[in-house]
């Protein structure tokens, strides 16, 4: 997946924040690490979706 080392990225900042008794800082991390995945899954879902599919009006007709 060529998004996935983002998430590994925020995953290992959030723990360095646990581990240096950051509890806030870990908890937004959390937060963003929910948002990273989210935006990504979106992201693939529209990279998936062919143009034509997405946009009716650049089909062919028939």
């Amino acid at each position: 997946m060529k998004y996935e080392w983002i998430l590994d990225v925020i995953a290992d900042l959030k723990s360095f924040a646990a581990v240096s008794d950051l509890p806030r800082l870990a908890a937004e991390l959390e937060e963003v690490h929910l948002i990273a995945a989210m935006e990504i899954a979106q992201r693939l879902a529209q990279e998936e979706t062919p143009q034509s599919a997405a946009n009716p009006a650049q089909r062919p007709h028939s």
